[in-house]
C-alpha cells in the first residue's frame, strides 16, 4: 500500500501509455483554461483529473519517472507558477512561446507509434 495525502490505495505500475492517455488530454485542458480558481492559482493538469486515485496514480508515475519527461514536466510547472505570480516571460520567452513549446513536446508524445491515442 502506498500513502499519499492521506488516502491508502493500492498502487498498480501504470503503464506509459496509459499515463499520456489520462495526462495528456488534462495537460491541454489546463493549458486552453485561463481562470484562477482563488485568485493566485490556476489549475494545473491534475485539477483536471476528476479519479482521485487515477490522479495519485498519475502524480507517483511522474515522481517515478521525472528523468524520462524532464523537459515536459519542468516547462509544465514553470509555465504554471509564472501564470500564478503574473510573470510575463520565463527565461526571456514569452508565456505563448513556452505554452507552444510544452505543445510542441505533447505533440511528440502523441506521435510516438505505440503512443497513446489521445483524444482531442
Amino acid at each position: 500500500m502506498t500513502r499519499t495525502s492521506g488516502v491508502d490505495f493500492k498502487y498498480i505500475d501504470m503503464k506509459e501509455r496509459e499515463f499520456l492517455n489520462i495526462y495528456i488530454p488534462a495537460l491541454k485542458k489546463a493549458l486552453e483554461n485561463k481562470n484562477s480558481i482563488d485568485g493566485n492559482n490556476i489549475p494545473s493538469p491534475d485539477w483536471y483529473i476528476e479519479n482521485e486515485i487515477l490522479r495519485k496514480e498519475t502524480d507517483l508515475y511522474i515522481e517515478k519517472n521525472i528523468n524520462k519527461y524532464n523537459n515536459l514536466f519542468d516547462s509544465v510547472g514553470i509555465y504554471f507558477d509564472a501564470i500564478s505570480h503574473g510573470f510575463e516571460t520565463i527565461d526571456n520567452l514569452t508565456l505563448k512561446e513556452v505554452k507552444q513549446n510544452i505543445l510542441n513536446e505533447v505533440k511528440k508524445l502523441e506521435s510516438y507509434p505505440d503512443g497513446a491515442s489521445m483524444s482531442k
